[in-house]
């Protein structure tokens, strides 16, 4: 009897082929369903870093001004770089006109996979104007 009892254990050790197919074909079509919703999340992130980004430098412009009564004419001269998780994903500029009364003009544009997220380019104004607004919120 112990004999039979180590050939039964022995056949039912592991898992047959159909099983492991079953398994990876579940596997497969999990990662095909949350694959997009992940890569819309990452998007959305960067999108949100890159907002943080506008209204850092939208304070530092502000608090240029009180101090030297006059906007920085590049994001450089106000001490900041671009973070790194925007490097390749947007490009962010200023324009800040000499004019009465001073204004500046912040946009961040999307670049490689970003551009397909459909919000186009961010900007952020002097006068707290956002664009496009349903971006923002």
């Amino acid at each position: 009897m112990p004999s039979a009892t180590r050939r039964t254990h022995c056949r039912n050790a592991g898992f047959t082929l159909v099983e492991v197919l079953i398994a990876v074909a579940v596997v497969a079509i999990l990662t095909i369903v949350s694959l997009p919703s992940y890569a819309e999340f990452v998007k959305r992130g960067t999108r949100a870093d890159a907002q943080a980004f506008l209204m850092e430098v939208a304070l530092r412009q502000q608090q240029r001004l009180v101090d030297r009564r006059a906007y920085a004419a590049t994001i450089g001269d106000l001490g900041l770089a671009l973070p790194q998780s925007l490097v390749g994903k947007y490009a962010v500029s200023m324009s800040a006109p000499v004019a009465v009364p001073p204004s500046f003009t912040i946009s961040a544009a999307p670049h490689g996979a970003q551009t397909i997220e459909g919000c186009g380019t961010l900007s952020l104004t002097s006068s707290g104007e956002r664009a496009p607004a349903r971006c923002w919120q």
